[in-house]
């Protein structure tokens, strides 16, 4: 899974090419997006914005929860279980080196 970020100024762009789960979306964004967006706002970037796919997607992200839920989602995963931690992980790996 790729992983793109852009900075300008103190705005920070996070593209994540897969599309959350779509039973538990909120769940996933809330976990994954919020952990994202503290830890880079606490690396002094006033702005975080954090986009997804949909509809056309080549993966899922879903927490361990969503994952054992089941169903094609959970198996359309790259990463297993832990798809959104490694995500969130892999993301701020790269936001760290923009800052």
């Amino acid at each position: 899974m790729e992983l793109s970020q852009g900075y300008r100024g103190w705005l920070l762009f996070v593209l994540l090419l897969a599309q959350t789960l779509n039973l538990a979306d909120r769940q996933t964004m809330a976990v994954l997006g919020q952990a994202m967006k503290a830890e880079s706002l606490a690396l002094g970037f006033s702005r975080v914005f954090i986009f997804g796919l949909s509809n056309g997607h080549m993966a899922y992200i879903t927490t361990e929860a969503e994952y054992n839920i089941g169903g094609y989602e959970g198996i359309a995963t790259f990463f297993g279980p832990k798809t959104a931690e490694k995500v969130r992980a892999a993301a701020m790996s790269q936001i760290v080196k923009v800052q």
